[in-house]
């Protein structure tokens, strides 16, 4: 089937499938990139944000609870 076409022919075809390929996996690699920066954006300012002021987290722990309401005594 190739072997009746011209070599520049050949070539012209074989360089073209080359960059065809060469542009599909470009797009892909961009579509992993920004997949891999949202996933970033998510770790960094969603997830490590309790993480990222121990102080506040120390001071939430320790909250005094509220006081139990008392009755007074003899009423029931």
């Amino acid at each position: 089937m190739f072997n009746n076409l011209q070599i520049s022919t050949r070539l012209i075809g074989s360089f073209s499938l080359l960059v065809v390929l060469v542009l599909v996996i470009e797009a892909l690699s961009i579509s992993s990139t920004t997949s891999v920066r949202d996933q970033m954006v998510d770790i960094t300012e969603r997830r490590m944000t309790a993480i990222s002021n121990p102080e506040t987290i120390r001071g939430l722990a320790n909250w005094p609870s509220p006081a139990p309401i008392s009755t007074p005594t003899g009423v029931c």
